[in-house]
């Protein structure tokens, strides 16, 4: 097998490891997040919970759709066509918006403590 060959076989199996990480981070967060929900020894302490639970699940989809872009975008650079490149760009502006908002929602939610100069 040419090193030619090699190159496309490469990409596209690290590109599916790649979504296969993003599914498996996915899948442990949810668990994570619904055993946490309904493991509460304390009922006065639901909102500071869900609040948390919230924030780290939404930090492990964020995490997950930049492995899921940059899945798409190996797969896609070796042997690109123009109909590739269109579906590319589609999913690239669809899970860079979902990420932006879900960032700015974390911001918002749970702003991080400014460091002192």
């Amino acid at each position: 097998m040419s090193s030619l060959n090699l190159v496309p076989l490469l990409s596209k199996i690290m590109g599916e490891t790649i979504e296969l990480l993003a599914a498996v981070i996915l899948t442990v967060a949810a668990i994570k997040t619904i055993f946490g929900y309904f493991n509460g020894k304390n009922k006065n302490d639901l909102n500071s919970r869900h609040e948390s639970l919230r924030i780290s699940l939404a930090k492990s989809i964020s995490l997950a759709l930049e492995l899921l872009l940059g899945a798409d975008v190996l797969m896609t650079a070796v042997t690109p066509t123009w109909n590739d490149l269109a579906q590319l760009a589609s999913i690239v502006v669809l899970r860079t918006a979902l990420n932006f908002t879900l960032s700015k929602e974390l911001k918002t939610e749970h702003p991080t403590p400014k460091q002192q100069v």
